[in-house]
């Protein structure tokens, strides 16, 4: 393996989009890519460049919820791969994350790629769960059934999450801390909740929908007919679409009743987190 010696890693500047949109490409991800104003807007703040030899040859971008950083993208072109880049972005990313307070990496990989998982387990991380990005047709909502007998979706009620219900949700669902409040700073994305009929304080169901996307991150659902209700509310804000895509974490239940109701499975990956300590980010 040749290493790149002059490897450097600085901020992103507006210059650097259609590199980005390259190296995206690499994801073979089923999102579209943000536009230029979108991208400097929410996303070049967090993205981290990596040049060697006058060229652009990975780039990284995370978020930070409290003390948790959570990594979108990491992708090293094509060209320079096993020469230690990607094992140098990682290393670089932990101590940034560290520095801003982090206590605890995470990231999402396709489980069929073995490089990638190799790397990330080479540098301390490990498995934690499986998630599914799932395109669901809205036509198929009343045919999301469960073995148990649920509430009756017409006796729940939807709730527009505020800020003062943020961390709530969050610990209902497990979601990172500050993670409502940077879905919400994002233009064309709302957030939903269900309750339960019963007890209108207990919580059943919460997505993050993006308008503009036509998707959810995440989708959460203790039960088929919280499902129903909240995917139902998530079509009437998106009269046009035909369909949506959800993602479901470490949810293996609801993720086979959609499978079930007819959803088609778009992407498969696994969940990895690690400490940020010393010795799993400098390994």
């Amino acid at each position: 393996m040749t290493v790149v010696a002059d490897l450097r890693v600085r901020p992103a500047v507006p210059a650097d989009y259609s590199a980005f949109i390259r190296l995206r490409e690499e994801l073979g991800v089923p999102d579209a890519a943000p536009d230029p104003d979108d991208w400097e807007r929410d996303r070049m703040r967090d993205t981290r460049c990596f040049d060697a030899g006058g060229r652009l040859v990975a780039y990284a971008y995370f978020e930070i919820f409290e003390a948790l950083g959570y990594v979108r993208n990491v992708v090293v072109d094509p060209a320079f791969r096993q020469r230690g880049i990607g094992r140098e972005v990682m290393r670089e990313l932990a101590r940034q994350l560290r520095a801003a307070g982090c206590r605890e990496l995470c990231l999402n990989v396709k489980r069929s790629n073995d490089a990638a998982i190799r790397l990330y387990e080479s540098v301390g991380m490990r498995r934690a769960y499986q998630s599914a990005s799932l395109r669901f047709d809205w036509r198929r909502i009343d045919e999301i059934r469960d073995e148990a007998q649920t509430p009756s979706a017409d006796r729940m009620s939807i709730l527009s999450v505020l800020a003062e219900h943020d961390t709530w949700v969050e610990r209902r669902f497990g979601l990172p801390s500050g993670l409502l409040a940077a879905r919400r700073r994002r233009d064309g994305t709302l957030l939903f909740a269900v309750c339960e009929p019963q007890a209108p304080g207990a919580l059943a169901a919460f997505a993050s929908f993006d308008l503009e996307f036509g998707g959810a991150f995440p989708l959460c659902a203790a039960n088929a007919a919280a499902a129903r209700t909240l995917l139902t509310r998530m079509r009437v804000a998106a009269p046009e679409s035909e369909s949506v895509l959800v993602v479901i974490e470490n949810d293996p239940r609801l993720e086979q009743q959609l499978l079930a109701a007819g959803a088609e499975s778009v992407l498969q990956v696994w969940h990895y987190r690690a400490s940020l300590s010393e010795e799993v980010s400098e390994t």
